[in-house]
């Protein structure tokens, strides 16, 4: 029998694995045709039934079926949604601003903390001859 208990386990892993990815790959495909279907617009049938009970026996009984379809029109969120994330450079919401030039500074960034507190000095001095 050659299959050791480690390679059984190997085995049974990568079967788990791989029913998973298909699941999800299932799930995704799905959901992409049901936002496809919401973006685009699509016919739905409405049924409603006429249930009648007959009184001698308590059963009841379709009297009547009517079959109607609708058309479920395009959502514009859907719209936007699959625009954004299939054509991202046409449709993107996302703006990039690019800013060129230079920054002035201030003159008195240059100026050291003796400095700085000197100019004050004058300014309190001038403020209070005035």
């Amino acid at each position: 029998m050659g299959i050791t208990f480690a390679g059984l386990m190997y085995i049974q892993v990568m079967y788990m694995k791989n029913m998973v990815t298909l699941r999800d790959e299932y799930f995704s495909q799905g959901v992409k045709r049901s936002l496809y279907e919401r973006a685009v617009g699509y016919d739905a049938k409405d049924v409603k039934q006429v249930i009648s009970t007959d009184k001698a026996t308590g059963r009841q009984e379709v009297e009547k079926t009517e079959v109607t379809t609708k058309h479920i029109a395009p959502d514009t969120m859907a719209i936007m949604y699959w625009l954004n994330n299939r054509s991202m450079g046409e449709f993107s919401q996302r703006q990039e601003i690019t800013l060129g030039g230079a920054v002035k500074t201030s003159p008195m960034e240059k100026l050291t903390e003796e400095e700085l507190r000197a100019l004050a000095r004058m300014d309190g001095e001038q403020d209070g001859e005035e």
